[in-house]
């Protein structure tokens, strides 16, 4: 949707401070229940082909836990995420 409007990847909203890929990231690490079949790959692939920039920094940042590693353990998001 994004994509189609012609928004700006890499713009931060206002109450977080995140990006669309950021926020993307965070769905993927923490899904909804009611979030069945989730397309996160799909949607990184998509973001990061239209010039978003991956905050390496906000994913390996220490309030992030163990995010950096679950990313690198699954071989779809790391591919989305380094094209």
């Amino acid at each position: 949707m994004l994509l189609k409007a012609n928004a700006h990847v890499n713009v931060k909203e206002n109450s977080h401070g995140g990006t669309p890929l950021g926020w993307a990231v965070y769905g993927w690490d923490n899904p909804s229940p009611d979030f069945k079949n989730s397309k996160y790959v799909e949607v990184l692939e998509h973001l990061v082909g239209a010039s978003a920039v991956v905050d390496w920094a906000w994913i390996e940042s220490a309030n992030r836990g163990a995010l950096a590693a679950r990313l690198r353990a699954d071989t779809g998001m790391m591919t989305a995420l380094t094209r």
